[in-house]
């Protein structure tokens, strides 16, 4: 009996030695790891010219669901916003390229980055905006394009910088049709929301708001646009007014700076940058530096000082 108890002891202390072994091993690799990331910081280039694609419109936050694969979602305009204020402080990174075009962007999104961009070259980077042509509703992308240094657009494309624009829908007529009284009560001439259900066009009083808003949004972003173009607001909106236009009669007039492709942008961005720079967009570096916005944060933004 006494010797079945050794045996049974024996077996007990090899299988705590190999338990011991095991965690002592996961430990040290575990240890490996980290110094190798330490090492490696978090795998960016030493000099970077970031690429930021906003030619597809763009959320302002993140509502929706993660993708299941990746556990990652579309990059929204705060998670641009993160990124390029910690870029503004990053020394390896040099500029952006931004890629623009297809009226992807509002008025007020394209406020937001001229202030962001605007830190940024303050830090003594540059800013590249490239478009295939400007041909959209609104002024968003080219307002946008009005904080880069450089402005490159195609030769022969179209340049048609639209205004500010607004619309409703009106369903009494559909209820007319259907026998159906809508009953809500309208407090004030200028209190729109019922119009929607009461009226079969728009008010004089709704349309006269409605220009109003548009007109300050319009003014607001041609004078944001002029001062980043070096033109007096008279001047810019004579020029956007005389589209639809080709890019050489845009760089005529100063809206644009240079005639060229994608690939002739990103080789001057990466010249400007200097020999040994990568293009990484911006998406991958807020992955890998952690700049994206994180679901609960709460985020302040400065406005547009126009």
């Amino acid at each position: 009996m006494i010797a079945f108890l050794r045996w049974l002891r024996a077996i007990l202390v090899a299988v705590l030695n190999g338990v011991a072994k095991f965690a002592m091993l996961l430990l040290l690799l575990f240890v490996v790891l980290v110094v190798i990331g330490l090492a490696r910081g978090d795998g960016q280039p030493a000099s970077m010219v970031l690429t930021l694609d906003l030619r597809s419109p763009i959320a302002d936050s993140a509502n929706g669901p993660t993708l299941p694969v990746v556990g990652s979602r579309p990059l929204t305009m705060m998670d641009v916003l993160f990124a390029l204020d910690n870029s503004s402080r990053d020394g390896r990174v040099k500029g952006v390229l931004m890629k623009l075009g297809g009226g992807g962007l509002s008025i007020a999104q394209a406020e937001e980055l001229d202030t962001a961009l605007a830190r940024f070259k303050a830090n003594r980077k540059f800013v590249i905006a490239q478009t295939s042509s400007f041909f959209g509703h609104g002024m968003g992308d080219y307002l946008a394009a009005t904080a880069a240094d450089t402005i490159w657009s195609q030769p022969k494309a179209d340049f048609s910088v639209s205004g500010a624009g607004a619309g409703e829908i009106f369903l009494r007529g559909l209820f007319d049709k259907i026998h159906a009284e809508p009953q809500i009560a309208k407090r004030a001439d200028y209190k729109s929301a019922a119009d929607m259900y009461m009226e079969k066009a728009m008010t004089g009083p709704d349309r006269e708001q409605l220009n109003q808003v548009m007109q300050s949004w319009y003014d607001a972003a041609i004078q944001a646009a002029a001062a980043g173009r070096h033109l007096t607001p008279l001047a810019l909106k004579t020029a956007l007014d005389a589209s639809p236009q080709l890019s050489e009669d845009a760089k005529q007039k100063g809206l644009i700076d240079r005639l060229g492709y994608d690939d002739d942008a990103l080789a001057e961005a990466l010249s400007r940058a200097g020999g040994g720079a990568k293009q990484v967009t911006l998406a991958a570096y807020a992955a890998g530096t952690g700049s994206a916005v994180r679901p609960g944060n709460i985020a302040v933004v400065e406005a547009a000082g126009i």
